[in-house]
């Protein structure tokens, strides 16, 4: 028999594809897929694998993926652009914060 943790991790974001360089993850929220990022190193090849597995990713999914942005964070706006992701709107976030959707 298995025994269970008395507290069990609990996250939102659930990951998708796992590899040495970088991870992407998607949580379902308010019936939209947003799509999380975590890169932990960057090269050209890189770049190109992650774009590979993101276009597949996108045609399992079978729906929109978006991205939330926080304005002024250039960093993340060029890696938008750079997987086509397209501005959506403006918006304050539960926290008071502004926010922009994005979407690919």
């Amino acid at each position: 028999m298995i025994e269970l943790p008395e507290t069990a991790e609990h996250s939102l974001k659930v990951p998708v594809i796992v590899r040495d360089e970088y991870t992407v993850s998607l949580e379902y929220t308010s019936k939209m897929h947003f799509i999380h990022c975590d890169i932990r190193k960057w090269s050209k090849g890189i770049g190109q694998a992650l774009w590979h597995d993101f276009q597949l990713l996108k045609f399992l999914v079978n729906s929109p993926v978006y991205a939330l942005h926080t304005p002024d964070d250039n960093k993340h706006l060029k890696f938008l652009k750079m997987y086509a992701f397209k501005y959506v709107c403006d918006f304050v976030d539960a926290n008071g914060d502004e926010k922009q959707l994005y979407k690919a």
